[in-house]
């Protein structure tokens, strides 16, 4: 391992797995939160998360996004040292009336999710003709 003395941290010796039975730790993505004149938009930093590692809900009136980062060494790969470990994610958000939640859909690349929020009809901006 001399090779790499000087590229691995000390750091890398102390394990990383929690005690049995100790609750699942999450960590609050970065996001950021945009309107438009019919939506809101959500982009959301996942990065390492594939698509089918995504999941996102509506519970009650909040929008639930959870995600899981999983790191697994290439075939015939051994690993050496890791700095961005498997991570679970976990988002709520919640929403409120503006929101038409039968609407809402999400895309996912480059490690953002992109979610748009389509707002309910009866907020958005109308003009009303004088007769």
């Amino acid at each position: 391992m001399a090779l790499f003395k000087d590229l691995v941290p000390f750091r890398s010796a102390v394990p990383a797995n929690r005690a049995e039975g100790e609750e699942e730790r999450y960590i609050v993505p970065a996001y950021d939160l945009k309107e438009a004149h019919d939506a809101y938009g959500l982009e959301v930093d996942l990065p390492g998360v594939a698509k089918d590692d995504v999941n996102l809900e509506v519970e009650q009136d909040q929008l639930v996004i959870t995600a899981r980062r999983k790191w697994t060494a290439p075939k015939d790969w051994k690993e050496v040292f890791r700095e961005t470990p498997a991570a679970h994610y976990r988002l709520r958000l919640d929403l409120n009336e503006s929101v038409n939640v039968d609407g809402i859909n999400a895309e996912l690349c480059n490690g953002v999710l992109r979610v748009t929020l389509p707002k309910a009809e009866a907020i958005k901006p109308r003009r009303i003709e004088i007769g």
